[in-house]
């Protein structure tokens, strides 16, 4: 209730619920850092394929400075050959987390994106309804407003943010070719 009072614009949130609650709580579960050292699931990918690539690369100085060599017979002549160590058992491992890494951004990408146009489908889809409730337009004025505030989402921000008394002048304007 303190927010309500310090945020009196923040009260018609009161009564609606939050859209995709559930999804988002699958998404980020319970549980989230919001502190200066907090980092989302990027940067603890990168943060992995970092630490994982100075692993590797110290792995394998160590590897080269102790590096077995084998002789190979050839031909009856004796020659030296370096033995295969972890290399690309190490470079196998970082190209999985690369692929790991960039798999999750692009999955979470998509994911917001399916999310914002579920959202902006919605709001477009209650225009006519918001329309009815709060002006006196006819049905003509009211297909023509629709077409011109969903057309783009500057227009349909615009729109929802008005208030409910002002829609009907605000609406009207946009149909004259005054915004």
């Amino acid at each position: 209730m303190r927010i309500l009072q310090s945020h009196k614009d923040a009260a018609p949130f009161k009564t609606k619920a939050f859209p995709f609650y559930d999804e988002l709580c699958v998404v980020f579960g319970k549980d989230r850092a919001t502190g200066k050292d907090a980092e989302n699931v990027a940067d603890a990918a990168e943060e992995i394929i970092r630490e994982a690539s100075n692993d590797i690369f110290e792995e394998n100085i160590n590897n080269t400075e102790s590096m077995a060599y084998v002789d190979v017979e050839n031909d009856g002549s004796s020659k030296k050959k370096r033995k295969r160590s972890s290399d690309d058992i190490g470079e196998a491992i970082k190209e999985a987390a690369c692929a790991i890494a960039k798999e999750m951004k692009d999955s979470s990408t998509r994911l917001s994106g399916a999310m914002i146009d579920k959202e902006i489908n919605e709001r477009q889809m209650g225009v006519n309804q918001e329309l009815i409730r709060t002006t006196l337009l006819d049905m003509f004025e009211r297909h023509k407003a629709i077409l011109l505030i969903t057309h783009d989402i500057r227009t349909l921000n615009a729109f929802t943010n008005v208030g409910d008394e002002e829609k009907d002048a605000w609406v009207r304007a946009l149909l004259d070719g005054h915004l």
